[in-house]
């Protein structure tokens, strides 16, 4: 079948006999030429909402096509694959001219938003994040993505855009804008950061896709006579222009909850204009492995870095940090080097996390899912101070992820205990989402 698709053998078929012979089994596999049968029309139903050049842009057969089931098998699994439609089925008949095909696409819609919610409580308080999805917009296929959130410092929203397949090319398009803001009166600073970016993403060779991105981004640091000097230091205005890129192997047997193969990727940020030039780079690898019907896997290793390359300091923007999905149990951006009263991340930052699913767990009437994971990580390095401890200290945490698909829409709780942690470091002991579809 592979061979077949990938060197466009479209008048090809095969097929497999087996006989036995005692204790012997003979399989023989035909190759040969078939019928020249060709697509007459293709007809879609069932898409009240949907346009039907997005669906249409999926397929792999069009009219006047040879005809072959492995191409229309894929068209139909890459529709189901868009998370758009509720259901997709085919029917194909015999034309009144000889050796035509007619092919009817019947699809099923369903909700394309989502409305999401969560909160979370650690030892410093607590943080409140809220989102809006749209997987299909005016019918359109482009997604969206609206998200904020709060917490007692900082306030942080996004709008980000993607057309999966941009001008009927099979590339994606991607863009967006963020701005964010982090109010610290104690620490006598205000940060604000406003950003936007334009990108695409294709798949270069078989399994390997490259994304390369373009953003532009303005960073505004005030402080008052509280602030500590090393602060002081870093005020003003900067502005930046960069290239962003990235390739990405994509091996697994599937994008949502993967059970076997494996996803690696290298991703790099370089100044093309800077007033302070850092260089990004991020290395994270995913791999799936499943042991019984009862028990998934997976182990997955995150490296970043961020560097100036100026013979400046690496501004407090630009440092790293870990987000609480990398390193459960702990406050996202409060662990690492402290300046103060101030998380300031690090030059540095890696995250290595094991999570084993037991999908059959709880009975299926509770639409539950439950996983225990645990996890390790660290953000060190501070390269404009040597009086700062640089905090490289390995922290872990460990605990039980529960999602329930409930009446009223899904649920998401995580409760974690840290292992090992520095002193100045905040944790979070329970965390929860809760969304719904529209």
């Amino acid at each position: 079948d592979e061979l077949i698709f990938e060197n466009e053998l479209q008048l090809i078929e095969h097929n497999v006999k087996e006989s036995k012979n005692d204790n012997t089994i003979e399989i023989t596999v035909n190759i040969f030429e078939g019928s020249k049968l060709l697509v007459e029309k293709i007809s879609i139903k069932g898409n009240n909402i949907t346009r039907e050049n997005v669906i249409r842009s999926e397929l792999l057969l069009d009219e006047g096509d040879p005809f072959n089931q492995l191409k229309l098998d894929k068209s139909i699994a890459k529709l189901k694959g868009r998370n758009i439609f509720g259901n997709v089925s085919h029917v194909v008949t015999e034309s009144e001219i000889k050796n035509n095909k007619l092919i009817e696409i019947e699809i099923e819609e369903k909700p394309t938003g989502e409305i999401s919610a969560g909160a979370g409580v650690g030892t410093d308080g607590g943080s409140i994040q809220f989102g809006v999805v749209e997987n299909n917009f005016l019918g359109k296929g482009l997604r969206l993505n609206t998200s904020v959130l709060l917490d007692a410092d900082t306030f942080k929203g996004s709008l980000d855009m993607v057309q999966p397949n941009f001008n009927y090319s099979g590339n994606a398009l991607m863009a967006g804008i963020s701005s964010t803001t982090n109010d610290v009166e104690k620490s006598g600073y205000k940060n604000s950061i406003t950003s936007t970016h334009l990108g695409t993403s294709f798949e270069q060779y078989k399994d390997i896709y490259f994304s390369p991105q373009l953003s532009l981004a303005s960073d505004k640091l005030t402080v008052d006579s509280t602030a500590s000097q090393n602060l002081k230091n870093q005020a003003g205005t900067f502005n930046e222009f960069y290239f962003d890129y990235g390739f990405t192997k994509d091996v697994r047997d599937r994008a949502f909850q993967p059970t076997d193969g494996y996803r690696a990727s290298f991703n790099q940020g370089l100044p093309l204009y800077a007033d302070s030039k850092t260089i990004f780079h991020i290395i994270s690898l995913s791999a799936y492995e499943s042991f019984t019907e009862n028990v998934v896997g997976s182990a997955k290793f995150n490296i970043l870095s961020a560097n100036n390359i100026d013979n400046q300091d690496t501004r407090l923007s630009k440092r790293v940090s870990l987000p609480s999905t990398k390193l459960r149990g702990f406050k996202s951006g409060q662990i690492g080097p402290k300046d103060g009263n101030d998380y300031v991340g690090g030059n540095y930052a890696t995250a290595v996390n094991f999570e084993g699913s037991l999908p059959n767990l709880v009975p299926e009437a509770f639409n539950t899912d439950v996983s225990l994971f645990l996890d390790f990580g660290n953000v060190w390095g501070v390269d404009y101070s040597d009086t700062i401890d640089d905090s490289n200290t390995i922290r872990s945490s460990t605990g039980i992820n529960a999602n329930w698909l409930s009446p009223i829409g899904p649920f998401s709780f995580t409760f974690s205990k840290d292992l090992l942690k520095a002193d100045t470091d905040k944790t979070e002991t329970f965390k929860f989402n809760l969304g719904t579809t529209f």
